[in-house]
């Protein structure tokens, strides 16, 4: 498996999704500890800077090739940001995000959880000192920038700020670049930790299926991996499907009297 994680710019997720908004800045890959980029060092995350966006363009035919197993935290996002380039996005082998509701769906934060994010999972099931570390707490200076313009900044400096947090500066910057480097990587790392940590659990939880299609053999029970796999993979990509075609609206006379109502 092959984790993947994009960071992005250029968009205002409290006011629009990902299909059409945004653009890749830079996206980070981890293929587990034993996996080599370059032949010598094992065990690192790849790391590509697409502010060129030429750059993205390079490895279309690796984010379009669907024998490169692809695994994500929250697929429905990363996908539409690299097709928002042109890209075909296949090869898509789960999403975190589901694997996590599917073993314990006691997770969510309306009912007193500690929810589905990245953050949350890999501090629950990966080993200490390798979760993931939030972008407010390694750069709390933007932040606070972003704050400041809310409260004392025209509505215009409040949308600039807000559209991605001044994501290109952080990667860009000379004093934040190599933090944002290795903040981006432990995304695709923790994401890869978070999976293989979610399968493992998922293979020892029991299915009992109502029918015997495929049929398996008693020394081969079947488990929720078995399920996971069967269902929930090609339904995640299904759904990211839907959200890219959409659904008409008529905003202009159906929602003003929704409103109303």
């Amino acid at each position: 498996y092959h984790a993947v994680d994009t960071e992005v710019d250029d968009i205002d997720l409290s006011r629009e999704g990902p299909v059409g908004n945004g653009r890749v800045t830079c996206f980070t890959v981890y293929s587990g500890p034993d996996f080599s980029y370059d032949g010598v060092s094992a065990g690192k995350a790849l790391f590509v800077d697409c502010v060129d966006g030429a750059v993205l363009d390079v490895f279309a035919p690796w984010f379009a090739d669907e024998s490169r197993r692809k695994v994500w935290h929250n697929y429905g996002f990363d996908r539409h940001v690299v097709e928002n380039h042109g890209l075909a996005c296949r090869g898509f082998a789960g999403d975190t995000m589901h694997m996590a509701r599917l073993h314990d769906s006691s997770r969510l934060r309306t009912h007193g959880g500690d929810g589905y994010s990245l953050e949350a999972l890999s501090r629950d099931l990966i080993s200490a000192g390798e979760a993931k570390v939030s972008m407010k707490a390694l750069f709390p200076e933007f932040f606070r920038k972003t704050a400041f313009a809310d409260r004392a900044e025209g509505s215009a400096s409040r949308d600039a700020a807000r559209r991605g947090l001044d994501i290109l500066r952080m990667q860009t910057d000379d004093a934040t670049r190599d933090a944002f480097v290795c903040y981006a990587a432990y995304d695709a790392k923790s994401t890869w930790q978070v999976h293989d940590a979610l399968r493992r659990r998922l293979e020892r939880q029991a299915w009992d299926p109502m029918t015997d299609d495929p049929p398996r053999s008693p020394e081969t029970p079947r488990t929720m991996w078995d399920f996971y796999e069967r269902y929930f993979v090609p339904f995640g990509k299904v759904l990211t499907d839907m959200e890219a075609a959409g659904i008409y609206v008529d905003a202009a006379s159906h929602l003003a009297d929704v409103e109303r109502a």
